[in-house]
Protein backbone atom coordinates (compact mmCIF):
# COMPACT_ATOMS: atom_id res chain seq x y z
CA UNK A 1 0.00 0.00 0.00
CA UNK A 2 1.17 3.43 -0.77
CA UNK A 3 2.17 5.95 1.91
CA UNK A 4 -0.93 7.74 2.94
CA UNK A 5 -0.97 11.56 2.08
CA UNK A 6 -2.62 14.97 3.16
CA UNK A 7 -3.93 15.63 0.10
CA UNK A 8 -5.76 11.56 -0.08
CA UNK A 9 -6.87 12.51 3.54
CA UNK A 10 -8.19 16.02 2.61
CA UNK A 11 -10.33 14.45 -0.76
CA UNK A 12 -12.02 12.37 1.98
CA UNK A 13 -12.57 14.24 5.39
CA UNK A 14 -13.51 17.43 6.57
CA UNK A 15 -12.37 17.98 10.32
CA UNK A 16 -14.59 19.26 12.77
CA UNK A 17 -12.42 21.56 15.07
CA UNK A 18 -14.85 21.28 18.31
CA UNK A 19 -14.99 17.52 18.30
CA UNK A 20 -11.96 16.20 16.52
CA UNK A 21 -13.77 14.44 14.74
CA UNK A 22 -13.48 13.73 10.46
CA UNK A 23 -16.11 13.84 8.76
CA UNK A 24 -17.09 12.12 5.13
CA UNK A 25 -16.99 14.65 2.58
CA UNK A 26 -17.66 11.73 0.01
CA UNK A 27 -20.48 8.61 -0.17
CA UNK A 28 -17.83 5.69 -0.92
CA UNK A 29 -21.15 3.10 -0.69
CA UNK A 30 -22.19 1.14 2.77
CA UNK A 31 -23.61 2.53 5.10
CA UNK A 32 -21.50 6.05 5.40
CA UNK A 33 -23.04 8.97 3.64
CA UNK A 34 -21.92 12.64 3.67
CA UNK A 35 -22.21 14.27 6.35
CA UNK A 36 -21.07 10.96 8.80
CA UNK A 37 -18.45 10.83 11.30
CA UNK A 38 -15.92 8.52 10.01
CA UNK A 39 -15.40 5.25 11.46
CA UNK A 40 -15.98 3.82 14.82
CA UNK A 41 -14.52 2.93 18.30
CA UNK A 42 -11.91 -0.18 18.02
CA UNK A 43 -11.23 -2.95 20.88
CA UNK A 44 -8.57 -0.33 22.33
CA UNK A 45 -10.61 2.54 22.56
CA UNK A 46 -9.37 4.44 19.31
CA UNK A 47 -11.41 5.33 16.37
CA UNK A 48 -10.73 3.72 13.37
CA UNK A 49 -11.09 4.62 9.70
CA UNK A 50 -11.22 2.31 6.59
CA UNK A 51 -11.19 3.83 3.34
CA UNK A 52 -8.32 3.91 0.55
CA UNK A 53 -7.85 0.27 0.48
CA UNK A 54 -6.56 1.08 4.43
CA UNK A 55 -7.15 0.59 7.67
CA UNK A 56 -6.65 4.09 9.83
CA UNK A 57 -6.88 5.22 13.77
CA UNK A 58 -8.41 8.55 13.04
CA UNK A 59 -5.48 10.50 15.01
CA UNK A 60 -3.43 9.54 13.09
CA UNK A 61 -5.19 11.01 9.50
CA UNK A 62 -5.91 14.51 11.84
CA UNK A 63 -2.69 15.43 12.33
CA UNK A 64 -1.54 14.78 8.79
CA UNK A 65 -3.91 16.84 7.86
CA UNK A 66 -2.90 19.58 10.22
CA UNK A 67 0.61 18.93 10.32
CA UNK A 68 1.74 17.37 6.94
CA UNK A 69 3.42 13.98 7.88
CA UNK A 70 3.01 10.96 10.08
CA UNK A 71 5.12 10.38 13.02
CA UNK A 72 6.04 6.83 14.02
CA UNK A 73 4.19 7.59 17.49
CA UNK A 74 1.14 10.02 18.41
CA UNK A 75 0.76 10.80 22.15
CA UNK A 76 -2.72 12.07 23.13
CA UNK A 77 -2.17 13.93 26.14
CA UNK A 78 -5.03 13.67 28.02
CA UNK A 79 -4.97 10.24 27.88
CA UNK A 80 -8.42 10.06 26.16
CA UNK A 81 -8.09 8.05 22.77
CA UNK A 82 -11.03 8.89 21.58
CA UNK A 83 -10.33 12.87 21.88
CA UNK A 84 -8.85 13.29 18.65
CA UNK A 85 -8.38 17.52 18.43
CA UNK A 86 -5.34 18.26 16.63
CA UNK A 87 -4.64 20.13 20.13
CA UNK A 88 -4.80 17.24 21.90
CA UNK A 89 -2.23 15.34 19.77
CA UNK A 90 1.70 15.43 19.53
CA UNK A 91 4.25 13.35 18.08
CA UNK A 92 6.73 12.04 20.77
CA UNK A 93 8.94 9.66 21.61
CA UNK A 94 8.76 6.09 23.05
CA UNK A 95 9.66 6.95 26.10
CA UNK A 96 7.56 10.40 26.27
CA UNK A 97 4.47 8.36 25.41
CA UNK A 98 5.49 6.34 28.32
CA UNK A 99 5.49 8.71 30.60
CA UNK A 100 2.30 10.01 29.86
CA UNK A 101 0.75 6.57 30.56
CA UNK A 102 -1.98 6.43 33.30
CA UNK A 103 -1.81 4.54 36.22
CA UNK A 104 -1.91 0.47 35.65
CA UNK A 105 -5.49 -0.92 36.56
CA UNK A 106 -3.87 -3.53 38.95
CA UNK A 107 -2.23 -1.20 40.86
CA UNK A 108 -2.26 -2.28 44.87
CA UNK A 109 -0.95 1.26 46.05
CA UNK A 110 -3.30 3.27 43.91
CA UNK A 111 -0.35 5.40 42.98
CA UNK A 112 1.52 5.54 39.67
CA UNK A 113 5.33 4.04 40.19
CA UNK A 114 4.26 2.73 43.93
CA UNK A 115 4.26 -0.86 45.00
CA UNK A 116 4.20 -2.96 48.31
CA UNK A 117 7.53 -4.67 48.93
CA UNK A 118 6.67 -7.64 50.90
CA UNK A 119 10.11 -8.33 51.78
CA UNK A 120 10.80 -5.01 53.28
CA UNK A 121 7.27 -4.50 54.69
CA UNK A 122 7.06 -0.69 52.98
CA UNK A 123 5.91 1.12 49.86
CA UNK A 124 8.49 1.31 46.82
CA UNK A 125 8.66 3.85 44.77
CA UNK A 126 10.60 3.34 41.24
CA UNK A 127 10.28 5.41 37.87
CA UNK A 128 11.03 4.56 34.56
CA UNK A 129 13.46 6.96 32.95
CA UNK A 130 15.53 6.66 29.20
CA UNK A 131 14.64 2.87 29.69
CA UNK A 132 15.81 2.42 32.66
CA UNK A 133 14.62 1.97 36.23
CA UNK A 134 15.42 4.70 39.26
CA UNK A 135 14.66 3.32 42.85
CA UNK A 136 13.12 6.98 44.65
CA UNK A 137 12.49 4.93 47.77
CA UNK A 138 11.20 2.98 50.45
CA UNK A 139 8.65 4.60 52.69
CA UNK A 140 6.80 3.35 55.68
CA UNK A 141 3.85 6.27 54.35
CA UNK A 142 2.15 5.93 51.24
CA UNK A 143 1.53 10.01 51.25
CA UNK A 144 5.14 10.38 51.71
CA UNK A 145 6.42 7.78 49.15
CA UNK A 146 3.43 9.40 46.53
CA UNK A 147 4.58 13.06 46.98
CA UNK A 148 8.64 11.51 46.31
CA UNK A 149 6.91 10.32 43.41
CA UNK A 150 5.75 13.48 41.98
CA UNK A 151 8.37 15.25 42.61
CA UNK A 152 10.90 12.49 40.68
CA UNK A 153 8.31 12.39 37.76
CA UNK A 154 8.14 16.31 37.51
CA UNK A 155 12.07 16.64 37.53
CA UNK A 156 12.11 13.97 34.82
CA UNK A 157 9.43 13.61 32.95
CA UNK A 158 8.93 17.32 32.51
CA UNK A 159 6.20 18.37 29.84
CA UNK A 160 5.15 14.90 29.69
CA UNK A 161 4.45 13.81 33.18
CA UNK A 162 1.21 11.77 34.08
CA UNK A 163 0.80 11.40 38.18
CA UNK A 164 -1.63 8.42 36.84
CA UNK A 165 -5.09 9.83 36.51
CA UNK A 166 -7.51 7.77 34.49
CA UNK A 167 -9.85 8.93 31.47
Amino acid sequence: MAELTEEQVNKYFTYDEETGHLIWKVHKGGKARIGDIAGCIDHEGYRRIRFDGGSYRAHRLVFLLHRGYLPEILDHINNDRADNRIENLRAVTANENAYNRNINAKSISGVKGISWDKVNNCWLARIQTNKKRKHIGNFDNLKLAEEAMVIAREALHGQFTNHGGTV
